[in-house]
């Protein structure tokens, strides 16, 4: 298991470090709206950035 220490927060956006580790370095959550978010991974410096886009959806049943 890697840990990534919480280096930045505020409203509707979280960010979480580790320098140390190989790849991502960084891993930022943001709020886009009550059902949606982004979550960003990179290399900490902002280079080699992956985007993934979450929204919630209703289960079936």
């Amino acid at each position: 298991m890697t840990e990534f220490r919480s280096t930045a927060v505020a409203e509707g956006l979280a960010t979480f470090e580790n320098p140390e580790h190989d790849y991502p370095r960084r891993i930022t959550y943001r709020r886009l709206s009550s059902d949606s978010l982004v979550a960003e991974i990179d290399d900490g410096t902002g280079g080699n950035r992956r985007e993934f886009r979450f929204r919630r959806v209703r289960c079936g049943g």
